[in-house]
């Protein structure tokens, strides 16, 4: 805390995704303010009623970025399949091997544990709906466009590498207070967080680190894992998982 502000920074977009309930998806945003590194704004976005849909969420993403300035969409949430002609050990792809994610993206249509299959398809759909809107790009994947860019990050890393213990999931986290981690997460990253966030919308302001580090407005350096995103079989295959850099 108390670090001046970092000028010229764009705001960027944190999404912890889910694909059962509305409620069940956390936003936040991060943005310059004076005194402090960066301040979350959360939750970011308001969904409407009804069933979660890609490409409805991908308009509210994308309405948010233009309103708001944003340059950076952090999303956590797989973007990509395995490449069937992957020789990398494991079940999933190798950025989910590098960042000891626990469930695997297999090739098309299949997911590790195999429950996770509706979410792990709904994500890549969220990210293709994005990709195909004016001026979107995907991060590692060739020049910058002229809206904003997102990228593929996963939480748990980021707490790690900010040296801290990873928000539990939402039954142990109830126990022990989501409120514990927020005051930790501000403490070690530098922001200002409002009190008494849900444990969704805490995950997106930690997934939108690795994005606010892109834009220039951390302390840290972002970090990729992985291989670039690739066409196989017509989908994209493989990609990157983004999260920071370890401490030094």
């Amino acid at each position: 805390m108390g670090a001046p502000m970092v000028r010229n920074v764009t705001p960027v977009l944190g999404i912890d995704l889910a694909c059962r309930r509305w409620a069940d998806i956390g936003t936040a945003r991060l943005e310059p303010v004076a005194g402090i590194r960066a301040r979350a704004v959360s939750p970011a976005l308001v969904f409407p009623k009804g069933d979660p849909d890609p490409r409805v969420l991908a308009g509210l993403i994308d309405a948010h970025c233009r309103k708001f300035g944003v340059g950076w969409v952090a999303l956590d949430g797989p973007h990509a399949w395995r490449d069937p002609a992957s020789t990398r050990p494991g079940a999933g792809r190798w950025c989910e091997k590098l960042a000891r994610a626990q469930g695997k993206t297999g090739v098309a249509e299949t997911a590790l544990p195999r429950t996770q299959l509706r979410w792990t398809r709904f994500c890549i759909e969220v990210f293709d709906a994005l990709l195909a809107l004016p001026g979107v790009w995907l991060a590692g994947d060739g020049p910058a466009g002229h809206a904003y860019g997102v990228l593929e990050t996963f939480p748990t890393a980021t707490w790690r590498a900010l040296g801290l213990a990873p928000l539990p999931g939402k039954a142990a986290a109830r126990v022990g207070g989501v409120e514990t981690w927020r005051e930790r997460l501000e403490q070690a990253a530098g922001l200002s967080v409002p009190a008494g966030l849900g444990h969704d919308d805490l995950q997106a302001v930690v997934a939108a680190l690795p994005a606010w580090a892109l834009a220039g407005g951390a302390g840290r350096r972002a970090m990729a894992l992985g291989d670039p995103a690739r066409l196989a079989g017509g989908k994209r295959a493989e990609g990157l998982i983004w999260t920071l850099a370890d401490m030094e």
